[in-house]
């Protein structure tokens, strides 16, 4: 069976054209050109669709049905223009919302915000490991906001984008929870077992719902994104875990802002700048999870439904 980058050197050839002069006329680099005759990258269906008209050809003599699962795999998910900018509007928005995060706990952490509302001015390791989560979750969806400018957000990378940042977030909740388990044992003077017991109980009520979406999310992208699997199953549980996701997202931060407003009443230790700026706080973590979930619901589905146009046409051609 000829591949589609035979069929389209061939065809460049027999027009008399060179991999500069079709590169130019479709406005990607000669680089591109020879990746598709190679085999290594596919074009997205609307650059095919140009190609077959530059070429003087049909779509189905330059595009095989067989070629269809390749294209799917190796172009990018998201192929219209207005789609992917929304894609890179929603990565610059986490990208923003992350360093602001990041410079503001910086600032605490240096005191350049004057006195201190929160103790974050002492050197531990666990503010070392706290911020450098944080400098990580930046550079991850930095790479994201990359691959969506140069519109190369094929399946694997997105894969990458999300396991990466899925797997940092269960390495930092886990760090978390031992962190202050250890601080717990050093404050708890008598009836230690319950206070144990106590403890583990309230973290494991309040980290079960926060962690499990995370941990069905990092299952399913490996098999669904990076392996390639075509089954509904995956794309169910990303659906499950994100819809889960997004209601935690709601549900928590309502909550957080109200114990915050509630222990100012209470005349707190809290003053109003500072569940103000708690509340400031709650807002960008809100509209940065809103967003990631957002971001992958959109390309799943993206995605699944080019998966099985593709097998639709190959049985298609089969029968």
């Amino acid at each position: 069976m000829v591949e589609f980058g035979e069929r389209l050197k061939k065809a460049r050839e027999e027009k008399g054209l060179s991999q500069q002069a079709l590169a130019e006329q479709l406005y990607v680099t000669r680089q591109s050109i020879s990746r598709w005759e190679r085999g290594d990258r596919y074009p997205d269906l609307v650059t095919t669709k140009r190609i077959a008209r530059i070429l003087g050809l049909s779509i189905d003599s330059l595009l095989s049905d067989e070629d269809m699962p390749e294209v799917v795999e190796k172009s990018p998910v998201i192929e219209s223009k207005v789609a992917n900018n929304v894609t890179i509007a929603l990565f610059m928005s986490i990208v923003l919302l992350r360093f602001i995060e990041h410079m503001q706990y910086l600032m605490e952490w240096y005191g350049i915000q004057g006195p201190k509302r929160f103790d974050y001015g002492t050197f531990d390791f666990g503010s070392v490991f706290g911020y450098t989560i944080e400098a990580l979750y930046i550079a991850i969806f930095s790479y994201g906001l990359y691959c969506a400018i140069k519109d190369i957000q094929t399946p694997k990378r997105i894969g990458i984008v999300l396991i990466s940042y899925f797997l940092i977030f269960l390495i930092d909740g886990f760090f978390w929870f031992c962190y202050n388990f250890r601080n717990q044992l050093e404050v708890f003077n008598r009836s230690f077992r319950n206070r144990i017991w106590e403890y583990i109980s309230i973290c494991l009520e309040c980290d079960i719902p926060l962690y499990c979406p995370a941990i069905m999310l990092l299952i399913a992208v490996y098999f669904f994104f990076i392996r390639g699997s075509k089954r509904k199953l995956w794309v169910n549980i990303i659906m499950v875990a994100s819809i889960w996701g997004i209601i935690n997202a709601v549900n928590n931060d309502i909550d957080w802002m109200l114990n915050e407003r509630r222990g100012v009443m209470e005349n707190y230790k809290y003053t109003i700048d500072d569940v103000t700026m708690c509340s400031i706080y709650i807002v960008r973590d809100f509209f940065t999870r809103i967003s990631l979930y957002c971001l992958i619901i959109c390309q799943t589905l993206t995605l699944y439904r080019k998966r099985k146009t593709a097998s639709d046409l190959q049985e298609k051609d089969k029968n």
